[in-house]
């Protein structure tokens, strides 16, 4: 499936002159584990760039949505910063872990919560990127796009995880910490 070059992939174009398209493509379905943590790292992506169009267009923005946009960007960083502690956390069997209710619904509340922030980004910023070079689609609009992604990716880093070496895990530890959203406010405005 092909994903459209949206808001956040349109910023990362235009700042990094990277083919932010292409990336997307090849995490259609992470299958392993440097996938996986490909999956996050863009989700991370995504979610920063958010919050730093947020910043940039803050001057032309309501202080309600300003303020909402930062909330929304909380929520979705608790959510996937939760995710991901677990990862680091779980000493029992993750695929039970993954079956359970209760997992189900952090990983559905961490889909709606990253889906809720990019669509007030896109909501609140659409009318101040018209007539620039950010287009305002989003990466994955849906939680139905979002979630089954986020399910596999949990698995294969999971997988990775439980057939690491003592000294593998350290390494698998650095890599979750390096997808771990930053604070709304650590996050500079883009220039």
């Amino acid at each position: 499936m092909r994903y459209r070059l949206g808001l956040i992939g349109g910023v990362l174009l235009a700042v990094c002159g990277s083919s932010f398209e292409a990336t997307a493509q090849a995490l259609d379905s992470p299958s392993t584990f440097p996938e996986a943590i490909g999956f996050f790292a863009q989700e991370k992506t995504i979610g920063e760039s958010g919050a730093a169009l947020l910043k940039m267009f803050r001057e032309k923005i309501t202080m309600g949505e300003y303020a909402r946009g930062a909330q929304n960007y909380a929520k979705a960083k608790a959510a996937f910063d939760g995710l991901i502690r677990q990862l680091d956390a779980e000493a029992g069997d993750a695929h039970a872990q993954a079956n359970s209710e209760r997992f189900q619904a952090a990983l559905r509340q961490a889909a709606e919560a990253r889906i809720a922030f990019t669509n007030d980004v896109e909501t609140t910023l659409g009318p101040n990127l018209k007539g620039t070079r950010v287009p305002f689609d989003v990466l994955f609009q849906t939680v139905g796009e979002l979630l089954p992604k986020l399910a596999d990716a949990w698995n294969k880093i999971w997988d990775a995880r439980r057939q690491a070496q003592k000294d593998r895990i350290a390494e698998v530890r650095r890599q979750l910490d390096a997808v771990t959203w930053r604070p709304f406010n650590d996050i500079e405005a883009i220039q």
